[in-house]
């Protein structure tokens, strides 16, 4: 999340070769995933995809629930940022599910949000407004800022495609705020 994807890419690499070399598909699921990670903050969609989809495949039948949640997670950003509103809800819709009984409220909230943007692409305004409420008001009351700051943008945008760019303007300049802190 630093922007350092050189120094990133190194790490991923690192572990990856040494989960494999340890054979341990927990440990080779979990590098994928930070692998598909960091193609998706690249923008590498295709790779993202692949490896995340690859980290699923050995992490969905663990009985620790949290990595195969948060694969699915970035699958759903993959999936969204690409405007593939159909898989990222699938997606979102999985994580939502996986997360709920691991007690990491920090994926169902970004999830929440993620599904949220899917409404707002698909025009389905009343539910994104639903979706970034709740996700708001759970990510407020754990304290995580940077989520809290992600529900902020979404509310800007129904607020906008609503019609009503002063609320939109507000919440996006609450969000950039509590971005700066």
């Amino acid at each position: 999340h630093g922007g350092d994807y050189t120094r990133a890419a190194v790490i991923v690499t690192e572990s990856l070769a040494t989960a494999q070399e340890l054979d341990d598909p927990y440990l080779i699921g979990e590098a994928l995933t930070s692998a598909g990670h960091l193609a998706y903050r690249q923008g590498v969609y295709g790779r993202a995809e692949e490896l995340l989809r690859e980290a699923h495949q050995l992490l969905r039948e663990r009985d620790e629930q949290v990595p195969d949640a948060r694969a699915l997670l970035i699958l759903g950003d993959t999936a969204l940022a690409q405007e593939r509103f159909d898989r990222a809800g699938a997606w979102y819709a999985e994580a939502i599910e996986k997360s709920q009984s691991t007690g990491y409220s920090w994926i169902l909230i970004d999830a929440q949000a993620g599904l949220g943007g899917v409404k707002v692409g698909t025009g389905n305004l009343a539910q994104a407004a639903a979706l970034f409420g709740d996700s708001l008001d759970r990510a407020h009351d754990r304290g995580f800022e940077v989520l809290v700051s992600t529900s902020l943008l979404g509310l800007a945008a129904i607020a906008v495609a609503s019609g009503q760019p002063k609320t939109g303007a507000s919440l996006l300049g609450a969000a950039a705020g509590l971005a700066e802190s």
